[in-house]
């Protein structure tokens, strides 16, 4: 990507398994079997950005 490219992330997080996909491709899988709850947050390490039209919608078991 390009400093001034836009990309679509969508992070799936349920139970003890986190997916982050950029544009529709997965670029991150954990299992993290310590943090099953808390609280929703986004950080970027080395780089810049900025984060428009968050949405956060819960899972429902059936």
């Amino acid at each position: 990507w390009a400093p001034a490219d836009e990309v679509t992330l969508t992070v799936i997080a349920y139970r003890e398994s986190v997916e982050v996909y950029a544009d529709g491709r997965l670029m991150l899988h954990q299992v993290r079997h310590r943090e099953i709850a808390g609280r929703l947050g986004v950080f970027v390490e080395r780089a810049e950005a900025r984060f428009d039209r968050l949405r956060v919608m819960r899972f429902t078991e059936r």
